[in-house]
Order: C-alpha cells, then structure tokens, then sequence
C-alpha cells in the first residue's frame, strides 16, 4: 500500500508513524510549505524505514498532480483544514484515519 502525507508537522508525522506500524507501507510523497519541517520529516521517515520511492514536495497540487496515480493513502493535516477538504473530495484516495484501528 502506498501513502503520502500533506503537513508534516507534529500531528502529521504522528499520523503517519502510527499508520506504518501498523500497516505495511510504502511512502511515496511528502509535502510542506515548511522546508525545515519537510527536510526532518524525511528524515525520520526514512530513519524508521528506508523508502526507495520517496518523494518531496512544497505545494500540495504539485504532490497530488505527480502521484494522484499511486496512492492508495493519503493523509492531509487536519481534516478541516481547506486542503484536506479539496484533496479527499478531488480524489479517489482513502483517508488514513479510516484504516487507523481504533
């Protein structure tokens, strides 16, 4: 399964850790306006699990516009944010929080 996540920052990273411990991913795409919170997430992520096909991004469309053909998941920062809203109604991605086991 393949993932991205929009916002990178604390809530995100969060998301995304617990997401790939529980479920075998492979990440795809990274995306923050933050280069600083960008760089450090890649980090990490690769620090967990070395990913082949990581890419990063600073502008939501240009991420979804490169690899709207790969993803099966996609995480957006703060579901009522506007760029959540745009990219889960714009597309045919599952939200992670629906595959999170309670």
């Amino acid at each position: 399964m393949t993932s991205g996540l929009i916002g990178t920052g604390w809530y995100g990273k969060s998301d995304l850790f617990r997401l790939m411990q529980v479920a075998p991913i492979e990440v795809v795409g990274l995306c923050d306006v933050d280069a600083r919170q960008l760089k450090q997430a890649t980090e990490m992520v690769n620090e967990r699990k070395p990913q082949k096909n990581l890419q990063t991004y600073r502008d939501h469309r240009q991420m979804l516009r490169a690899l709207e053909q790969r993803f099966r998941v996609l995480q957006a920062l703060a579901g009522e944010s506007q760029t959540a809203r745009w990219a889960f109604q714009n597309s045919p991605w599952e939200p992670a929080a629906r595959l999170l086991p309670s």
